[in-house]
């Protein structure tokens, strides 16, 4: 997490996680797909690092991530990249305490 216009996304894309698939809700269809199956998203990506930015515009893949990391005990599966914290999003109805596989890392 971290402000606006700060880097976030840039840093990201060029930190050269292998193996790794780059996702952007700020795309209209990326966002589109993301709210209509989420489960799609995740499961189409499981055997890659997912790299999601701009996780706040599509707080139900939060449920989804979860179940998928407490069903698979791999480290880096995921990366979660935002301005916004999800955790306090009124639809994120999923916490990520307690997750022993994520760090998180404010930027």
């Amino acid at each position: 997490m971290g402000p606006r216009q700060s880097g976030k996304t840039t840093l990201i894309e060029n930190a050269g996680i292998e193996d790794s698939v780059f996702y952007s809700l700020d795309i209209d269809s990326n966002l589109e797909a993301a709210l209509n199956d989420p489960n799609f998203l995740i499961q189409s990506n499981k055997d890659r690092c997912l790299i999601i930015d701009e996780i706040q515009k599509a707080p139900s893949l939060i449920g989804e991530i979860k179940y998928a990391v407490d069903h698979d005990e791999r480290t880096g599966q995921f990366v979660l990249t935002g301005s916004s914290d999800y955790r306090k999003l009124p639809h994120a109805n999923e916490s990520l305490a307690g997750w022993n596989r994520v760090a998180e890392q404010e930027f």
